[in-house]
């Protein structure tokens, strides 16, 4: 069986659907997540991600509902097409998988749903702000609620005829 996208449910209402190469961010905030492929976007290697750790960090700034991401991987490389170091694929990988869930932030604005279920985290944290800023039982969202997606990725381990690793500082991996 294979996912050809995700559809959106609001209120016992569809709000709408997106194919399956517009949600690649859901990955990343999934729980039950355990193992991922994220192709570099340098193309430069295939990677491996496990067990990401999402946390949704909710707040609340002049009144209005604020939301700082923060996700932690780990992760191995599977095919390295050229040589590259370590520290320049975890920054890649970063950035890849940031770009991937405020891809998604952005695409739910257009379509008016939540796709990250910010408003969810953000009644548990604020149940009583919530209940004077929703509407209609939902957090209205701006682009500016995502304040920051912060990502760190760790990769654990390259092979040793893939990457080349040497015991020095964290900056110069290899």
């Amino acid at each position: 069986m294979k996912i050809n996208g995700i559809c959106f449910l609001q209120n016992k209402e569809l709000k709408g659907c997106l194919p399956h190469e517009q949600v690649a961010g859901v990955r990343w905030l999934e729980k039950e997540t355990r193992r991922t492929l994220l192709k570099s976007g340098k193309k430069s290697a295939l990677l491996v991600m496990e067990s990401p750790r999402p946390k949704i960090i909710p707040g609340l700034e002049k009144g209005r509902p604020i939301f700082r991401i923060s996700i932690k991987t780990t992760g191995y490389v599977t095919q390295l097409f050229q040589p590259t170091r370590i520290a320049l694929l975890e920054k890649d990988a970063a950035r890849q998988i940031e770009a991937e869930v405020r891809s998604l932030y952005d695409r739910g604005l257009k379509l008016g749903i939540d796709t990250l279920e910010l408003g969810h985290s953000f009644y548990r944290k604020f149940p009583r702000e919530w209940h004077h800023l929703n509407q209609e039982g939902v957090l209205p969202l701006t682009p500016d609620s995502l304040k920051s997606i912060e990502v760190e990725v760790k990769i654990t381990d390259g092979g040793i005829s893939k990457v080349r690793q040497r015991k020095t500082g964290a900056d110069d991996r290899r």
